[in-house]
């Protein structure tokens, strides 16, 4: 299975990343995990999910999104010194 995963500052996994065409296949899989997730981001308190999505924000770990958008940025900076 390819899945990423984030870690905090200290290096300990806090998340993991799975593509969507393989939470598909695990939810069909799986029957009920789709439910026991959306249950337990139910079961949390405002205080803890500002929490987690502060941790995220904090998080020293960059995201692939915006690993390749600086990787292409800097691509385009390589390209625009050899012209």
């Amino acid at each position: 299975m390819d899945v990423q995963y984030i870690s905090d500052k200290l290096g300990n996994k806090t998340a993991v990343v799975i593509p969507i065409e393989q939470w598909k296949k695990i939810l069909q899989k799986y029957k009920g995990v789709e439910e026991e997730v959306e249950e337990s981001f139910a079961e949390m308190s405002q205080e803890e999910f500002v929490q987690w999505i502060a941790d995220a924000e904090n998080s020293s770990v960059m995201s692939l999104e915006t690993f390749n958008e600086k990787w292409e940025q800097e691509i385009q900076n390589i390209k625009s010194l050899i012209r």
